[in-house]
């Protein structure tokens, strides 16, 4: 039984039809994995962000099967594959926690933290509510989309199978990234940098992944984004997150150059290979 809240529907309706009532109950999950986010917003990054990722899409495509909806191939594997990528990165992000070294390095790393991090780590109530309601709202964009296309009956639009492509390679690119990090850092030690596998065509691909899984998902709803509420509700966050990889990998690169500022190897490294997208930037 879902809850009554016919009064709200209503409203929502006027502005934007596609809003369902399962739409606002499963918007609901990722406001409550989230909710963490109110003591500090790393705990949106680490806990809530995958742990949503992992559950939403699950949820979205039971509730099209008790409601009779038959959502297209590259709908269910744009589930398939959010889903995926929320467990693998759940996955890691909780193993890393069992690693002492990483601990003391990632401790390190925050207090020292300049950029955005610094923004993140001051936690001022602006920062804490943007984070929460911010990827909580990223998360409705993930889940309303399938339902918007299904309505639509265009689930393999081009914009829906270039998104679900991108939305693919993102989550690969970055699960591979952090394997073949985890594993160099195992081989060579934790106060190594990384050079090998991905490594060599940029210098942060995690973040690389992170970016064009964040622009797969504004793609995949281009052509949905067709008010000025579903903009604000499902396109700004995705981009801004997509965006924002750039100054967070510049800040990483910046403390790396400082790391390893005696490492001839790494000023080799850092000469000849570029910071986020491979022979650009």
């Amino acid at each position: 039984m879902y809850v009554d809240i016919s009064q709200v529907l209503s409203l929502l309706a006027k502005l934007d039809p596609g809003l369902t009532k399962e739409f606002l109950i499963s918007t609901s999950i990722p406001l409550v994995l989230c909710s963490g986010g109110i003591i500090s917003p790393f705990n949106v990054f680490e806990v809530g962000f995958p742990l949503s990722a992992g559950v939403l899409p699950i949820y979205n495509t039971i509730c099209a099967w008790r409601g009779g909806i038959a959502l297209s191939p590259p709908i269910l594997l744009y589930n398939a594959v959010i889903s995926l990528h929320g467990i693998v990165l759940t996955t890691h992000l909780q193993k890393r926690k069992t690693n002492a070294d990483f601990v003391k390095q990632y401790n390190t790393y925050i207090v020292d933290a300049g950029g955005i991090y610094a923004h993140l780590k001051r936690g001022t109530l602006g920062v804490k509510l943007f984070t929460w309601f911010g990827i909580s709202a990223e998360m409705a964009a993930w889940n309303v989309i399938p339902y918007l296309y299904t309505m639509r009956g265009d689930g393999s639009s081009p914009t829906a199978v270039l998104g679900l492509s991108l939305v693919a390679l993102g989550s690969i690119i970055q699960a591979v990234a952090d394997h073949q990090k985890g594993k160099q850092k195992a081989i060579y030690g934790p106060e190594s940098f990384c050079k090998d596998g991905l490594y060599k065509w940029c210098r942060h691909p995690n973040y690389l992944g992170e970016m064009i899984f964040h622009l797969g998902i504004f793609i995949s709803g281009f052509s949905l984004f067709t008010s000025v509420p579903r903009w604000l509700l499902f396109g700004t966050v995705p981009a801004f997150l997509g965006l924002s990889m750039f100054p967070i990998a510049n800040d990483k690169a910046k403390r790396q150059a400082d790391k390893y500022a005696s490492d001839s190897n790494y000023k080799t490294y850092q000469s000849s290979v570029k910071k986020l997208v491979p022979y650009v930037w």
